[in-house]
């Protein structure tokens, strides 16, 4: 019956130690793309563990298809933000884009933006 107890009692703990590595109330945020000239799009991160490796990513959202991460960039740190930012080719159709900002398992994502640049 102990080693039950015992097996229970570590699965619990951890659970716990990988939900801290990233920080209790880490918090993610991503602002919807912008037009100007160019795609630019903002994603950032507070209350997060000091080691907590952030991704910010600007994707296309491709309908019916997996999207298309058009400019990445990552950071290790407990707050921060990121900005990216993405030319225009010399074709002005429309494109559905949107920021993705992940940490450990947690992610957000922006509204999308529907933006004359492709």
């Amino acid at each position: 019956m102990r080693y039950i107890e015992l097996a229970f009692a570590l699965g619990i703990m951890g659970t716990v130690a990988s939900g801290a590595a990233l920080g209790a109330e880490c918090r993610l945020s991503a602002e919807q793309p912008q037009y100007n000239g160019a795609i630019s799009g903002l994603g950032s991160w507070s209350n997060c563990a000091t080691n907590a490796k952030v991704t910010v990513l600007l994707r296309e959202d491709v309908r019916f298809w997996t999207d298309k991460t058009l400019v990445s960039k990552s950071r290790t740190g407990s707050s921060g933000s990121l900005s990216l930012l993405r030319a225009c080719g010399n074709r002005f159709d429309p494109i559905k884009v949107y920021v993705e900002v992940r940490a450990g398992n947690k992610k957000v994502q922006s509204p999308r933006a529907i933006l004359p640049c492709k």
